[in-house]
């Protein structure tokens, strides 16, 4: 049952408000954290438990994702397979893992003394009504989801400084996703600081936006972007990727991207939060 993880969580924990499965490929942990805001704005619960996990490492996935051809081909070379916005990348690198947050309102959380990490300021979804694996090579779709969220959240292109990209290495992602940036910021995009952890974790699909969404967490606390390793400058992508080494960044907001094959583009903006 594709159900199966978010029960065992709730069995596990005896968490007994809405439980539910998010379904948007590549964008389902990232849209998962979208849903459990939306519950707790309609007040249906206190605490939301949201993420994602993935293990897809199964002959049957491999085989089909190599017949497909978004796979990176560096069997050789493994640790440096993965180079997102490079101009040398040829697909991604499949990974495993997992990533959950506690969302709550904010008066239960300082009802209870918890350490805010973040605020979800807002998310979108929208479709390319595009093509079944294949992004808009515009980024139309990912351009509205990232305007729709920055309304949401109530926020000027300037605001934000820390993108955390789907960036997955794949040469029609990383141009659309580009794309899609300039189209929703104008010249706001070329002073973002934009990084995609893929490059070091991999491409955990249905765990990837969570795991992105974490980061950006982590980064806006420290204010810090982890690298995007393996980077190698392409002309066509000429925003200021975070390439190879960390960078500080000066920021209390941070947009996180997580696209789904299918034509699902979910964005949020998180804030960090000032005790």
């Amino acid at each position: 049952m594709a159900n199966a993880v978010s029960c065992v969580v709730s069995i596990e924990t005896g968490a007994r408000g809405p439980v539910m499965t998010s379904t948007a490929a590549c964008a389902s942990g990232h849209y998962s954290i979208i849903e459990g805001y939306h519950f707790l704005q309609r007040g249906e619960a206190d605490v939301i438990i949201a993420g994602g996990a993935e293990s897809l490492m199964s002959m049957l996935t491999m085989a089909a994702f190599g017949r497909m051809g978004p796979l990176s081909s560096r069997f050789d070379d493994p640790e440096h397979a993965c180079r997102p916005f490079s101009i040398d990348r040829d697909g991604f690198v499949a990974g495993e893992g997992a990533a959950a947050v506690v969302l709550e309102t904010e008066e239960h959380a300082r009802a209870r003394g918890a350490r805010l990490y973040a605020e979800v300021l807002g998310g979108k979804l929208t479709a390319d009504a595009f093509h079944i694996t294949a992004p808009d090579p515009e980024g139309m779709g990912a351009a509205r989801a990232l305007t729709g969220a920055l309304q949401m959240a109530r926020l000027q292109p300037h605001d934000i400084k820390a993108v955390f990209a789907h960036g997955t290495g794949t040469s029609l992602n990383d141009i659309g996703e580009t794309k899609a940036l300039k189209r929703a910021f104008g010249e706001a995009a070329y002073n973002m600081k934009i990084t995609s952890i893929k490059s070091m974790v991999g491409h955990a699909l249905g765990a990837a936006g969570a795991q992105s969404a974490v980061a950006a967490v982590c980064a806006l606390n420290n204010r810090c972007m982890p690298p995007t390793i393996n980077y190698t400058p392409d002309p066509e992508i000429d925003l200021h990727i975070v390439g190879n080494q960390s960078e500080p960044v000066d920021s209390d907001y941070a947009i996180v991207n997580a696209f789904g094959f299918g034509g699902q583009n979910v964005v949020a903006v998180f804030a960090k939060v000032h005790e």
